[in-house]
């Protein structure tokens, strides 16, 4: 890969993989918003015990660094996105420098539902607005 490619290669993991594409979800609050595309997830992991289900997003690094300004000037109440609706019930917590979003209190449909997005299996325009149970 030439100089060229080695400089757009950074620019197109933090921009996303199509233009134009519906971010993987969007985190807002106080007129400020966070969106992130599926391409700066470097992992997703879910945890269920007992009827409640954890998700884990661990962005690449150069999202971390997004997130981490966009944590710092957050005010109010932290709202979730995922294909442009609200999800109701999960709770959003940032730790800066951890470049990890963690969702709190969701359920495994929509736990599922994020990971086939994630992989690509599954579009905004695939999924029902039912499965993440916005509001709003």
């Amino acid at each position: 890969m030439g100089p060229r490619g080695a400089a757009i290669l950074p620019l197109a993991l933090v921009g996303g993989t199509q233009a134009g594409a519906a971010p993987l979800l969007t985190l807002d609050a106080g007129g400020a918003a966070f969106e992130l595309d599926r391409a700066t997830v470097a992992a997703l992991e879910i945890s269920e015990s007992g009827g409640i289900t954890d998700v884990f997003l661990r962005l690449l690094p150069q999202a971390s660094g997004g997130l981490d300004g966009f944590a710092a000037g957050v005010e109010g109440e932290l709202h979730l996105g995922i294909c442009g609706a609200r999800v109701r019930g999960a709770a959003v917590h940032l730790e800066a420098g951890s470049g990890t979003i963690y969702l709190a209190n969701t359920t495994a449909i929509l736990a599922e539902a994020l990971r086939a997005l994630w992989h690509g299996r599954a579009s905004c325009d695939t999924l029902g607005p039912e499965v993440f149970g916005h509001g709003d």
